[in-house]
């Protein structure tokens, strides 16, 4: 008998297409986490790995490779084109949206959801805003809003909210607006994406609500 609760057996995926449960995969770190320091491209990731070298994939040679692990996902939601996949962190892809619009188009079954790679988004639009906002519109049906923030029992919760409530705005602002704001994490000035509001409210809502509660209907 299969263990249902195994994402990794093949009766687990067909159970969730048959049922309809959408999976998120969680693929792991960013790619920055690959290459040597000096080499990633946004601040907090040279932070995160500094700090924690056993996490950081470029002094442990012995372990798969991004493109490895990345490769590996994509054929397993290609084998399973009934699957409703929803790829945590953009897939994996955060560094590249060209990277993202192939994977989502290849996989017509799945979506995308930006939790802790807003940096990372912000660094390419610096370098070709038009390109990130492009593919925000035309993708706007399989992105999902997200964030990474956790309060965890015993905590502070008024100090949570306080930076929960920045990082949203932050995240709003350079969504929803065309305003300009200093981003630590890539040392520049990233303006926003001015992003339409029936963009905007997929992005933060509908597709959320589709791919959650009542399935994959436009």
């Amino acid at each position: 008998m299969q263990d249902q609760s195994d994402p990794s057996k093949p009766g687990t995926k067909h159970h969730l297409a048959a049922t309809g449960i959408p999976l998120i995969a969680h693929q792991g770190e960013p790619r920055n986490c690959w290459p040597p320091g000096d080499q990633m491209t946004t601040r907090n990731d040279k932070a995160y790995f500094s700090n924690h070298p056993e996490y950081h994939m470029y002094l442990h040679p012995e372990m798969p490779r991004y493109e490895t692990l990345t490769a590996k996902r994509d054929k397993m939601v290609a084998n399973h084109p009934k699957l409703r996949f929803v790829g945590a962190h953009m897939g994996s892809l955060e560094w590249s949206v060209d990277a993202a619009a192939t994977f989502l188009d290849a996989h017509p079954n799945a979506v995308i959801e930006l939790a802790a790679r807003m940096a990372q988004i912000q660094y390419q639009s610096v370098r070709n805003h038009q390109k990130v906002r492009d593919f925000f519109i035309k993708y706007q049906d399989r992105i999902l809003y997200g964030t990474d923030l956790t309060l965890n029992p015993g905590e502070d919760a008024q100090g949570f909210r306080k930076v929960a409530h920045d990082y949203w705005m932050a995240d709003w602002k350079y969504l929803a607006t065309a305003e300009t704001q200093r981003v630590d994490d890539i040392d520049a000035d990233a303006r926003g994406l001015a992003l339409p509001r029936s963009v905007i409210d997929r992005i933060y809502y509908g597709n959320a609500k589709r791919e959650f509660f009542t399935g994959r209907e436009h």
